[in-house]
């Protein structure tokens, strides 16, 4: 058994193809004791098979299959977790300029590299870095094995500075950059992350590194056709940025996006102002194993393995769902629920709130987030 260190965090390996290890040639040592160990058994490998070109060999399967087991080792540590992207450095700062495979990340590093008359870029992952939220809400990028088909590997690593995310327009259409918003950044963005979390702790530090990247630097969206020229203007506004933090203390430098944590409603008995909680109907409680967090100013449901055999990976909702559902930790009825909302929304008429609280709790338990008791 070999282990390999991201980000301080052991992850032992056992693998099934001996090339399969020297795909990790730079980072394995022989295993320590007491090291967690991760290995891909063989009928996965053959059901994975359908997702590559025919000829395929095996290795290159298990090395794919390894990412997101990996990713689920870190995460259950700390908020530590692999992530799609070029991860090149310049003006000091990492900076990840991702898409869906096929769009044009490797381009853009490609074009950078032969440009004249630019500042210099070093690459610290070709496809697959691996991102560290630091106790301070600091974002850190690690090379890792997964450099993709050019082998663009680093050794350093860097603070995040931004991250740019590509779309392909047609060869007449002309090339354009902007800032995108917190529900752009999470369409485009929280995909990204190669993991799907199990455990309520690996949700817990996803979702705490997922906000720390989307909601800590800035996003932009470069609509590009792949030239030198499109590579010029993400050059030019990473550049100005940069120039920009300089001048600025560097808590003012970051993204847009003050987020706070979910607060718990208030109490039932403080919120009633007349509304009667005593009111028959059902009483609902959440499903175990499905877990409420903000990302990047978006309220979502983040479901852990077992949930997942009921409901999707995520879901996002309002922010007044968000506080039903803190206080159905505990089976409450939809009039209950109106009262805690009467409390947070004092303006907002108390039958709507009643009305809205049991179209919210009814569709919910459809879709299996929520049951009746």
């Amino acid at each position: 058994m070999f282990q390999a260190e991201y980000a301080g965090i052991r992850v032992g390996y056992r693998f099934r193809y001996p090339l399969t290890r020297m795909l990790f040639w730079d980072r394995m040592k022989p295993a320590e004791a007491g090291t967690p160990f991760i290995e891909i058994p063989e009928d996965t490998i053959e059901k994975s098979r359908e997702r590559f070109p025919e000829d395929t060999p095996p290795e290159h399967i298990e090395f794919k299959a390894l990412i997101d087991l990996t990713s689920r080792v870190l995460l259950s540590s700390a908020p530590v977790c692999v992530f799609h992207a070029v991860a090149v450095d310049a003006f000091g700062k990492a900076w990840l300029v991702t898409a869906p495979s096929g769009v044009g990340k490797t381009t853009q590093l490609k074009n950078w590299r032969l440009m004249k008359d630019v500042p210099e870029v070093g690459v610290i992952s070709g496809d697959m870095p691996v991102l560290e939220r630091l106790p301070d809400g600091q974002v850190l990028v690690h090379p890792s094995p997964w450099t993709g088909k050019e082998g663009y590997r680093g050794a350093s690593s860097a603070p995040l500075g931004g991250v740019v995310c590509l779309e392909r327009t047609g060869p007449r259409e002309g090339n354009l950059i902007r800032r995108i918003d917190s529900k752009e950044r999470l369409d485009r963005c929280l995909g990204q992350f190669v993991c799907r979390p199990e455990t309520e702790t690996q949700i817990r530090n996803f979702a705490r590194l997922a906000d720390a990247v989307l909601g800590g630097v800035p996003v932009w969206l470069l609509r590009n056709r792949g030239d030198a020229e499109s590579t010029a203007l993400m050059i030019k506004t990473i550049e100005q940025y940069a120039a920009e933090c300089s001048h600025r203390p560097a808590e003012a430098c970051g993204g847009a996006f003050g987020i706070s944590a979910v607060s718990e409603p208030a109490d039932a008995q403080n919120a009633l102002c007349g509304l009667s909680a005593a009111s028959g109907g059902a009483r609902y409680r959440r499903t175990d194993g499905i877990f409420l967090h903000e990302i990047c100013g978006e309220y979502l449901l983040l479901a852990g393995a077992e949930a997942r055999r009921c409901v999707p990976f995520m879901s996002s909702v309002n922010e007044p769902s968000a506080i039903i559902w803190e206080y159905i930790s505990s089976p409450r009825s939809a009039a209950e629920c109106a009262a805690v909302l009467a409390g947070e929304y004092p303006g907002v008429d108390r039958e709507r709130l009643c009305a809205d609280a049991s179209a919210f709790l009814s569709e919910m338990e459809k879709k299996g987030y929520v049951r009746a008791v």
